[in-house]
């Protein structure tokens, strides 16, 4: 039986914040890119049914510039990591990932859903807001309806923000082995040991 360990050697904290912040610039660009088109494409008044399009659209949005993000900030974690093997840039890419979605998710549960943090969080922050509004409302109670419509809406977005997440993870790992070391940089590194 082989045994197999990962050794630190080789590991750097700085690529990994390299690649969250690589990570969550892109998120914040694309974000507001896609808010900006959204907004300009749509017409609200004349489309009985857009509040529902414009959510699933925003959420679809949301989810792809994650996912965009996410190889992003795993290609600059790997690429920036002193290490060469295919083990230790999953590694930091991953890591990169773990940390910029936790900002994110941190945005969602600390922001308002109308503010620029809200924006980042997606959708989750403006549902859970939604949710939020009916506690608050006072003696003016929500009808079972309006719960549950509020409850449904809550599960989707939970369930696709999961799938979301597992494929941006698949996307920072795969991110950090596009583009492989090149042999002049391995051959530097090796001649700087010596």
């Amino acid at each position: 039986m082989a045994v197999r360990t990962f050794s630190f050697v080789g590991w750097s904290w700085s690529a990994v914040f390299v690649g969250t912040i690589v990570a969550l610039v892109f998120q914040v660009l694309l974000v507001m890119a896609g808010f900006g088109f959204g907004l300009l494409s749509i017409d609200v008044p004349s489309a009985e049914s857009a509040p529902t399009a414009v959510s699933w659209a925003v959420f679809c949005w949301w989810a792809v510039s994650g996912v965009i993000s996410a190889f992003a900030g795993g290609w600059a974690a790997a690429n920036f990591s002193p290490t060469f093997t295919a083990e230790g840039r999953a590694a930091h890419g991953l890591l990169a990932w773990a940390l910029a979605t936790l900002f994110v998710v941190a945005a969602a549960g600390f922001s308002a859903s109308n503010s620029i943090a809200g924006g980042l969080a997606g959708p989750t922050a403006t549902v859970i807001g939604q949710y939020r509004a009916f506690e608050q409302r006072g003696t003016a109670r929500p009808t079972q309806a309006q719960l549950e419509q509020a409850r449904r809406n809550l599960a989707l977005v939970m369930i696709g923000s999961f799938v979301a997440l597992i494929v941006g993870a698949g996307a920072a790992v795969g991110g950090s082995q596009w583009l492989p070391e090149s042999t002049s940089r391995k051959t530097i590194a090796e001649e700087q040991r010596s």
